[in-house]
């Protein structure tokens, strides 16, 4: 984790100066104004980091489709217009193979969108930006940008529809997340947000936890149902592919943090009609309901598609802690306390040592090295 750790400080530090010279309504908890220079600085660093790797997970998979891009032949020669393709993904990195971009650039492009769009949309949402960014590298958002470039891509594309649904913009809403659909199928999950604007814990807040253990009662006939529609996409499943090694039980109990917490001040919550936190705490009881499916299924398939709103924890977590939990004591410990000490655990578990770390998986370029690409 060593390789990481420098990056988390900084950001740290840096969420910590933003809090520091930003006007805070402690009464309301909510800012009056936010500096953004040092949220600036840590979301390039933090980018940059990311788009210098030439390994980490699937980067080589990326790297190889980016190689193999024979630039002798029509733009469109092999294009499929199926869902299921990823059409939109294949036009951008098509686009720069026939500009003649390095790969490492296919790489930092993307990294700079992904990770830029995943920083801002917390920058601007979160009610404590210091624990929102530290929920970042704990939960796991920011390294998944190292990994799944379609999924992160569709999901920065949703979230900046998402950020126009909140502005009462439907239009953009539908346009950006049917452009994250053209880069990873599964975005199409982004089409519930206008279901999620209700309170938390309300009727269908309960409907879809009784779905959900209908859903994992009669499973096996839920994923036929599944490999139907997704066939019409173009996709080709078999039951056996959604039925391997589910997700890591630790990971479901983390997800289930949010709703817990949420839960036990539903009350409150009802005397709220803040919109922005409705949808976020609604999305990470749907990202956990998706998570605990993952028992009885495939890992890649529903820890992805839970996935998709990993980021809205990074929202609502720190509001929850902070409006409602702020006074809260555990003996001699804050709940604020309790839940960071959880977090910096689940973070060295899951960076730090789960498939050797993320060192054992990670390996980069030097800035000099990228900075080199250009006097070629």
């Amino acid at each position: 984790m060593r390789e990481l750790l420098p990056i988390f400080i900084i950001c740290i530090s840096g969420a910590l100066l933003t809090d520091m010279l930003s006007l805070y309504d402690h009464e309301n908890k909510e800012y009056v104004h936010k500096v953004k220079f040092f949220f600036v600085i840590i979301t390039l660093i933090a980018a940059v980091f990311c788009g210098l790797r030439i390994s980490y997970n699937d980067t080589y998979s990326y790297r190889h489709l980016y190689d193999i891009v024979d630039t002798t032949q029509p733009f469109f020669a092999d294009f499929s217009w199926q869902l299921s393709e990823s059409t939109g993904f294949k036009m951008v990195y098509k686009a720069m193979a026939y500009m003649g971009w390095d790969v490492q650039l296919f790489l930092m492009a993307f990294a700079l969108f992904d990770v830029g769009v995943f920083f801002w949309f917390v920058f601007k949402y979160s009610r404590s930006y210091t624990l929102s960014v530290f929920l970042l590298f704990a939960t796991g958002v920011y390294t998944f940008c190292f990994a799944a470039i379609m999924q992160c891509t569709a999901t920065a594309f949703a979230l900046i529809g998402v950020d126009l649904f909140f502005r009462r913009r439907p239009v953009g809403f539908l346009l950006f997340v049917l452009i994250g659909c053209s880069f990873h199928t599964y975005c199409f999950i982004y089409f519930i947000i206008p279901l999620m604007v209700s309170q938390p814990w309300h009727q269908r807040t309960y409907a879809i936890i009784a779905a959900t253990l209908i859903v994992a009662i009669l499973f096996t006939g839920f994923i036929r149902l599944v490999i139907g529609i997704t066939s019409a996409t173009g996709e080709q499943y078999t039951v056996d592919s959604f039925t391997s090694e589910g997700v890591n039980v630790i990971r479901v109990l983390v997800s289930f943090v949010t709703p817990l917490l949420s839960y036990l001040v539903r009350d409150d919550l009802k005397k709220s009609d803040d919109k922005v936190m409705n949808v976020a705490i609604n999305l990470c009881i749907v990202h956990a309901c998706i998570m605990f499916l993952g028992l009885f299924g495939t890992a890649n398939y529903f820890a992805r598609l839970a996935n998709y709103f990993l980021v809205f924890q990074c929202i609502a977590l720190p509001y929850l802690v902070d409006r409602f939990f702020s006074n809260e004591q555990s003996g001699f410990l804050s709940v604020k306390t309790i839940m960071v000490t959880g977090y910096t655990g689940y973070f060295i578990y899951g960076t730090g040592m789960v498939n050797g770390g993320f060192d054992a998986l990670f390996s980069g370029i030097t800035i000099g090295d990228f900075l080199s690409l250009f006097s070629r």
